[in-house]
């Protein structure tokens, strides 16, 4: 009777144990979910950064395999159709069928986005990132991208008033097409700033001209605005949508992504404030000292020849230039390996003026006319940037991203 009552008591205090380990095992914090980690502090963004990357094609494995014969069956089909000239050194993709008539639908063999997922395209390698538990919580919310516009007398950069005010008109159209909010700054906001008069009192005894001085006053803009993404209104998104935005913009190191170009760039008010402070105390003591151009370019380069990279990070994630190309039949095309080596594209002057001149100009006009679809010259070419700007919008749009991510 005895040995009896031990047994059971020795199964009761066994059968709570094991209830005892499972309710314990229930309450432990798990952490399996493959997700973006952000430093919390956001001054470090490079440990922020190596956590954002994750391998897209470890995550992306099982839609491969699954997907594969469906997506074989329909290239097959489309290749009996479509005269796609595809180089195999770029990715290239005629824009144009064989008969002349439309542009091929081009997938690339990876989801440029998935669903609640934003795909990072850099150099050699494709990354999927997906929205952190603080930006996933803004999931309404949108990103701010800002600029700065003040006409300058007697005009710029081979444009007139409507032309820059074309440019801005296309500028907000496409950040607002892919998922941002934006803001035009105006030197009204730059005034704000307590600074304003004796930066702007240096550069005028530097001899500096209206549009440069411009340049400087856009940087104390932005701190009064509360720092945060801004670009030149020449700069439009590729794979920067407000997700990737929302993403990004939870560090707030100075991060210029066009090097030392200044054409976009995210930081805090601080950080905008301190790099801006640098340039301005570089800057030389007056006129007989200035050997190059006084520019907020040439400043901000001159901060990592005098100092180092002070801070910042700088990446190279913003095209330079058009990304069309002709082929031998004399149909133009868009290279979307370019295009996707690159979160956004600046269509600068410069660099619109030199397309024209070498031929990777969009052709914004109809193909049959005596122009062959391109402005009547190079000058024409920087006046209508914004048609330009729009046309490589659309045809990114049509030819280089899947229909879910817009």
């Amino acid at each position: 009777m005895r040995s009896h009552r031990t047994s059971r008591k020795f199964v009761l205090t066994f059968a709570v144990s094991i209830l005892l380990i499972i309710s314990l095992d229930l309450f432990v914090p798990r952490n399996d979910t493959r997700g973006l980690k952000y430093a919390e502090d956001s001054s470090t963004q490079q440990e922020a950064i190596e956590d954002l990357i994750v391998d897209y094609e470890a995550s992306d494995n099982a839609d491969t395999e699954r997907d594969a014969d469906t997506e074989r069956d329909a290239d097959t089909e489309r290749d009996a159709d479509v005269d796609a000239e595809q180089d195999s050194d770029t990715g290239a993709v005629n824009a144009k069928d064989k008969d002349g008539e439309g542009g091929v639908n081009y997938n690339n063999d990876h989801n440029i986005e998935i669903e609640n997922e934003i795909v990072d395209i850099d150099e050699d390698f494709i990354v999927s990132v997906e929205v952190s538990s603080e930006a996933a919580g803004k999931k309404n919310a949108k990103p701010i991208m800002h600029t700065f516009y003040e006409a300058v007398p007697n005009g710029c950069c081979g444009m007139t008033k409507e032309g820059h005010k074309d440019l801005l008109a296309a500028w907000k159209k496409s950040w607002e097409d892919r998922g941002w909010e934006t803001v035009v700054l105006t030197e009204e906001d730059a005034r704000k700033h307590p600074d304003f008069e004796s930066i702007n009192q240096k550069l005028q005894d530097l001899d500096v001209n209206a549009y440069n001085r411009r340049c400087y006053w856009r940087w104390l803009a932005i701190v009064t605005e509360g720092g945060g993404w801004m670009s030149d209104y020449d700069v439009f998104p590729l794979s920067l949508n407000g997700e990737m935005g929302l993403a990004l913009e939870q560090s707030g190191t100075f991060t210029s992504y066009a090097h030392h170009v200044p054409c976009l760039i995210h930081a805090s008010e601080k950080e905008w404030d301190r790099i801006l402070h640098i340039m301005i105390e570089l800057l030389p003591n007056s006129p007989e000292e200035v050997y190059e151009r006084v520019t907020d370019m040439y400043s901000l380069l001159n901060i990592d020849i005098e100092q180092g990279r002070s801070g910042m990070q700088w990446t190279s994630e913003v095209a330079p230039h058009f990304t069309y190309h002709r082929n031998e039949e004399g149909w133009q095309w868009m290279d979307c390996n370019f295009g996707w080596k690159h979160i956004a594209i600046h269509l600068s002057h410069h660099s619109c003026a030199e397309a024209f001149k070498t031929d990777h100009y969009p052709e914004i006009d109809d193909v049959d006319s005596d122009t062959h679809g391109l402005p009547d010259n190079w000058q024409q070419a920087v006046q209508r940037r914004s048609e330009a700007a729009l046309k490589v919008m659309d045809d990114y749009k049509e030819y280089c991203m899947p229909t879910s991510s817009w």
